[in-house]
């Protein structure tokens, strides 16, 4: 037979939470947060590549440097990830990383514009 407690001031009783309900919404809340950054990071990074695009079509220095800036910034940021992933982070965590760096490049290049 299930445990009961009293509920309130109502006299009701009420069957005792397993604490699977919380499980439940926790896993689904994981995944619906995780699906969103991810999908927040595919946009946010759109938005980036094509800054990136249009500086670097138009040439000159400033291009050149963005270039070299771009190459640096992708291998530190992978390394990055990989450590974060090595130390036992979890995705969420690594994803929320990129996107802050990423948010980072989109303020750069919009203030160079």
């Amino acid at each position: 037979m299930a445990a009961r407690r009293r509920t309130g001031d109502t006299g009701r009783v009420a069957p005792r939470s397993t604490g699977l309900r919380n499980t439940r919404m926790t896993m689904l809340f994981g995944w619906w947060t995780m699906s969103m950054d991810m999908s927040l990071l595919a946009m946010e990074a759109q938005g980036v590549i094509l800054q990136r695009l249009t500086m670097l079509s138009m040439g000159g220095p400033a291009a050149q440097m963005e270039a070299q800036r771009m190459v640096t910034e992708k291998v530190f940021a992978a390394g990055e990830a990989m450590m974060l992933v090595a130390s036992g982070a979890s995705n969420g965590k690594v994803i929320r990383n990129y996107r802050r760096k990423v948010q980072a490049n989109a303020t750069r290049l919009s203030k160079r514009a």
